[in-house]
């Protein structure tokens, strides 16, 4: 009787760690299984950002064309506008000396 109450307790013990070491590596399998999931958002989220910064990029180098662009042309119009008023001088200069010319 001694020896079956030992053996049901070993059989017992034994069947707890077998439940023990299932949970165990359940757990495990979970962590990993999470673990997964977390990287695989993890580079999700890093390839979004990559994306975000190649159109923030793109987008900065066309405004940056733009702004180069109008500057050309405000540089371009201010030159036209100087030369119209050096025109404008010298035809008042020569108006002037003929004026003078005619009058002596």
């Amino acid at each position: 009787r001694e020896q079956a109450i030992e053996e049901k307790m070993e059989y017992d013990r034994q069947l707890d760690i077998q439940r023990q070491e299932e949970r165990e590596q359940h757990r495990r399998s979970n962590l990993t299984a999470q673990k997964k999931v977390l990287q695989k958002q993890m580079l999700a989220r890093e390839e979004q950002n990559e994306k975000l910064k190649e159109v923030a990029s793109r987008d900065k180098s066309m405004i940056d064309d733009i702004i180069t662009k109008i500057n050309r042309e405000d540089e371009l119009e201010h030159e036209v506008r100087m030369k119209k008023v050096e025109e404008t001088r010298a035809l008042v200069a020569q108006f002037q000396n003929e004026r003078r010319l005619h009058t002596e």
